[in-house]
Formats: C-alpha cells, sequence, structure tokens
C-alpha cells in the first residue's frame, strides 16, 4: 500500500493480487488471433444499461471528463518495450527483490514438480488512473523463472491511462504458477505506485484545467524513481516534467 497526499487529503492506492486455482474467464477479456497478450475491448458509455454496474465495464467506457474539461488521459497505442525499464533481470528471477514466502512457494513447488495453473488478478479500492501496466508486463516477459516463456502465461490487462473503478481487475495473468509467483510482489508495487501518481495528477490536472500542469517532483522523492513517476504522471496529462529521465520513456527531454 502507497500513501500519499493529494487535494482531498490522504489517498490509498492498494494493489491486491488474488490467486485463484483455476482458469478464469472474463467475458470482458477477449484473445487476439496473433498473440496471447490481450487489451480490454472499448466501447461508448451511451450503450451501458443503467443496469450495468461500472465495474462491469472496460475503463474506456466510462470516466472521461466531460468536453469542457481537460484532454482524456493519454493511452498510447503501443506498450512500452520491456527493454526500456531497464530491469536487474537476474535479481527479479532470483527473488532478491521478492517477498521472501513467493520464493519459498516456488522452491517447494519446484521441488515436488508442481506446477497448478493459476490466475492472479490485480485489482485497487478506489477510483483511479491505472498505470504501471507496461512495467508489470516487461517483468513477465524477461523475469520468468527459469525454464518458462512469456508464451506460457495468459495475460490480460488494461493499459496505462485507462480508468478503474473500486474492485475492478486491472491485470489477470493465467500460468503455471511456479513460473510467476515471485513476480506478484514486483507487479504489486508497480502498479501501486505508478496508479497513486497517475491518479493524484490526474486529479491536479482535472481541477486546474484550464491551466496546464507540469510534474516537478524531482526534488523530492529518489533519483531511481523519476523514470516511470514521470511516465505515469505523462499519462494522466501533465504537459511536462522537469529532468530528461522523467521524459525518457516517451522519447522527450
Amino acid at each position: 500500500m502507497v500513501r500519499t497526499g493529494d487535494a482531498h487529503g490522504v489517498q490509498e492506492n492498494l494493489f491486491t493480487a488474488v490467486r485463484l486455482l483455476l482458469d478464469y474467464d472474463d467475458p470482458r477479456m477477449v484473445s487476439t488471433p496473433t498473440g496471447r497478450l490481450s487489451l480490454l475491448p472499448r466501447q461508448s458509455q451511451d450503450n451501458r444499461t443503467r443496469s450495468e454496474p461500472a465495474s462491469a465495464m472496460p475503463s474506456g467506457a466510462r470516466g472521461n471528463p466531460p468536453s469542457t474539461g481537460p484532454p482524456a488521459p493519454i493511452r498510447h497505442a503501443e506498450r512500452l518495450d520491456p527493454s526500456i525499464f531497464d530491469f536487474p533481470v537476474e535479481k527479479m528471477r532470483g527473488g532478491y527483490y521478492s517477498d521472501k514466502y513467493f520464493v519459498r512457494a516456488r522452491d517447494l513447488l519446484l521441488s515436488r514438480g508442481c506446477g497448478p495453473s493459476v490466475t492472479m488478478q490485480f485489482f485497487q479500492k478506489r477510483d483511479a488512473v491505472v498505470a504501471g501496466t507496461d512495467e508489470a508486463i516487461g517483468m513477465l516477459k524477461l523475469c520468468l523463472t527459469d525454464g518458462y516463456d512469456f508464451g506460457d502465461l495468459d495475460v490480460r490487462s488494461l493499459r496505462d491511462g485507462d480508468r478503474a473503478g473500486p474492485w475492478e481487475t486491472v491485470m489477470f495473468v493465467t500460468g503455471p504458477y511456479p513460473a510467476f509467483v515471485h513476480l506478484e510482489t514486483l507487479c504489486a508495487g508497480v502498479l501501486g505506485r505508478r496508479t497513486r501518481i497517475a491518479t493524484n495528477t490526474r486529479a491536479v490536472v482535472e481541477a486546474a484545467w484550464p491551466r496546464p500542469i507540469m510534474f516537478f517532483p524531482a526534488r523530492h522523492d529518489h533519483w531511481r524513481v523519476q523514470t516511470g513517476d514521470g511516465w505515469a504522471a505523462h499519462v494522466a496529462g501533465a504537459i511536462g516534467v522537469s529532468t530528461d529521465a522523467q521524459a525518457s520513456w516517451w522519447g522527450s527531454s
């Protein structure tokens, strides 16, 4: 859980992973003929019936600001390439940054030759502008347990810049549990932090409209968070940042 101050006091963004020992099929999730990584469909809010809860709708179907407000959060057409994150792959794969009980669970499963199929769901408690999905998927592509490949997983996810309601699942990961159990800590962490930055930045963008907002946090936080936090502020609608690192993921300076 990451806590941060905003215009309304302290906001909590809690990303939780739920592990289900079964295959999960959500009708909003569609598979693509060219790959296993699929996106939630988007549809007009006008097409939603009154009886359908917001949590049953994809993020693109709701939450875009009215025409008198700022432009909607930025939703890039292509996901960020995993190489941009500069992960310490071997340390992540080995469990160096993971909660120890996940690493021990993996070791136990591997020692017994067990590989149950699990669906992991990541969700949050509050309305949010989602960020960190590209980063989490990058971990799944590069940092799985030795002997496993991203093709062994079925990953279905919202996109950075989408809006999500309370308890709405942001990402599903299905596959052999030993392959990715150690990445639960890391995926929840990046989704929590980046979404917190995007959500709070978006609140300021909307409150300040039509005045533009720039994101200048570098002197207030650790230097290693600049790249991802800058990206999260960018998708939320900040028009500029204060360092080259903060702008690097979308190729600006």
